[in-house]
């Protein structure tokens, strides 16, 4: 399922990991196969360490995973832990970015909210506020 510019298609995501490489899909992450691996095992496990070089895509699919948990999981919660504010800040606008992805759906009816706060120390944290 892929959405233009021009047409909003409604996404009723789908939890685990078929369901995820659909959303990543209607989204526009094309996932490459290392990257299919790691949503997999991001899926499977309680905590995951992934490490590789910068520009590998780990941010995107980090915030494309935060925002399809929050949709697909009864009481989400989602923490990211990031080297610096602007690291966190890097992650908190992939996820905003997908959360607003009008293959979701209208960012005016979506049932949810973005919420972002400056906490102690500088750091960024953000939520997705699911109100279904």
């Amino acid at each position: 399922m892929t959405a233009t510019a021009t047409e909003s298609v409604e996404l009723e995501p789908i939890a685990g990991y078929g369901g995820f490489l659909d959303f990543a899909r209607a989204v526009g992450l094309d996932l490459e196969p290392f990257q299919r691996r790691i949503a997999r095992a991001a899926l499977e496990a309680r905590e995951l360490l992934v490490l590789l070089p910068r520009g590998n895509g780990k941010s995107r699919l980090v915030g494309t995973l935060a925002v399809h948990h929050l949709l697909t999981t009864p009481r989400p919660a989602v923490y990211v832990a990031a080297a610096s504010r602007d690291q966190a800040r890097v992650v908190f606008e992939y996820a905003r970015d997908v959360a607003m992805h009008p293959a979701l759906r209208d960012p005016e009816k979506a049932p949810f909210s973005i919420l972002s706060a400056a906490g102690p120390r500088s750091s960024l944290t953000f939520s997705l506020t699911v109100s279904f």
